[in-house]
């Protein structure tokens, strides 16, 4: 039995290191579970120029693209990836949704990374572009309907596109399965929150539908009342410059680069982590790894956050603007208990419910039956 993953990226374009990003470190972790429950792995990807190459036990195709439309794109890769299928003993995963095409016949699964179109305006708009706006948004919405059934199962990061999905479509076609993402997990901290200063941190991809600007308003307001905390901005982006200029100013604020691989030990110092995320939000890894490392979380009322977060329970759920993200700070800032209270059941609520163990017990749940039903048709 063998998986054929297809997917726009896992090594780089020339097919030298693997690349970086939320997408692919999900590959490289259902590739194990995968061999676990007993199939080769080969990956499709799109490319500058033909490789192939064994990477840590899975096999990488890349192949070669001219620019077409995602459709075409899944296409091109089941189109490479077809001389290697066994239509009776192997099956497809497309590694994000956009992806997915007829298989003809072939058992396929698409994976669901979280709602990406529900990300504000920028500016606000006239009554016109208002409407042109919805209408962009309802065929793009059609699209995804018509896109997920054709997968015989998909896989989805959280509960938000699985209840957008029922919400929207009167006969729901496709078996859906919610898996939330997951984040390793350090052993419990001494009581870090008993020190007398705050460090806060804001660990994300420095986009502004990340809440870049969002968190730096509120930030210059909350270092005026408190100016003995100290913050660290970590990771690079487009908005990197303009948060410079912004925050460089500050004595408090340090700015830092890190490896997804670094971020439990980027939080371990920290007491108050900021995930202000104004949309295209699935299960997020960064609040994840700061709950995982005992952080007083602050994060917005968007996408899988919401599946993660009870307000006031494990961490602040907020509006995703700047009044609010000042005031959880502040509160958090004053109120020592209230932060070692949300850090301790942020931390037992990743333990009990996002580490990987839980994660890859949930897709041996998935796999299992599927591996059982293609062994019997190898057998005969």
């Amino acid at each position: 039995m063998r998986a054929h993953i297809l997917n726009h990226r896992y090594l780089d374009t020339k097919g030298v290191d693997v690349t970086i990003g939320g997408v692919q470190t999900y590959i490289t972790n259902l590739s194990e579970v995968l061999r676990e429950a007993g199939f080769s792995v080969s990956v499709y990807q799109l490319a500058d120029v033909a490789f192939e190459r064994e990477y840590n036990g899975v096999r990488v195709y890349g192949i070669p693209f001219s620019g077409k439309g995602q459709y075409d794109q899944g296409k091109l890769l089941l189109k490479h990836a077809k001389p290697y299928i066994n239509k009776d003993t192997d099956m497809v995963i497309f590694g994000i949704d956009n992806l997915t095409v007829d298989t003809d016949g072939v058992y396929s699964i698409a994976l669901q990374h979280g709602i990406s179109w529900d990300t504000p305006a920028t500016v606000s708009v006239g009554k016109l572009r208002y409407v042109a706006n919805f209408l962009k948004k309802a065929l793009l919405c059609w699209k995804i309907l018509k896109r997920v059934n054709r997968a015989d199962q998909v896989v989805c990061v959280d509960y938000n596109f699985l209840n957008w999905y029922r919400a929207s479509s009167s006969y729901p076609g496709t078996k859906m399965k919610v898996i939330p993402n997951f984040t390793d997990i350090p052993g419990r901290y001494a009581d870090k929150h008993g020190e007398e200063a705050v460090n806060v941190i804001f660990a994300r991809r420095f986009q502004r539908f990340r809440g870049t600007r969002v968190f730096a308003e509120a930030l210059e307001r909350v270092l005026e009342k408190h100016p003995e905390i100290n913050v660290t901005v970590a990771g690079d982006g487009p908005d990197e410059n303009w948060l410079k200029d912004r925050l460089g100013r500050y004595s408090q604020v340090s700015f830092i680069k890190y490896a997804s691989t670094e971020s439990l030990k980027i939080h371990a110092d920290k007491h108050i982590a900021v995930i202000p995320t104004l949309g295209s939000e699935g299960t997020s890894l960064s609040l994840l790894e700061a709950m995982a490392s005992q952080c007083a979380v602050i994060c917005t009322n968007i996408g899988g956050m919401t599946n993660i977060v009870m307000d006031s329970y494990n961490g602040l759920m907020i509006e995703p603007d700047a009044d609010s993200v000042y005031e959880a700070m502040i509160r958090l800032i004053e109120d020592p208990a209230l932060r070692k209270a949300l850090s301790e059941k942020a931390y037992e609520t990743a333990v009990g419910s996002f580490s990987f163990d839980i994660w890859k017990s949930k897709w041996h749940g998935v796999l299992a039956p599927i591996a059982d039903k293609l062994s019997e048709k190898e057998a005969k």
